[in-house]
């Protein structure tokens, strides 16, 4: 529909899409670097709980998944 209200309009370039990712490592490694424990609340599988408990192995921090 936007096209074809607007047939000049373009989508972001590939170089600038989101850059969750790494924005999720960056914080996820400065946080873990002040904590003793990481309680991870989530799907146990999802990218942000596989990034947060690698970080924290690193990190040797612990990282304790809460129950459903």
């Amino acid at each position: 529909m936007l096209r074809r209200r607007f047939p000049r309009l373009r989508g972001q370039h590939p170089d600038e899409w989101c850059y969750t990712t790494t924005d999720l490592h960056s914080l996820t490694r400065s946080a873990i670097a002040e904590c003793d424990l990481v309680l991870l609340a989530g799907h146990g599988r999802s990218p942000a709980s596989v990034i947060a408990t690698a970080e924290a192995a690193q990190a040797v921090c612990r990282c304790t998944p809460l129950p459903r």
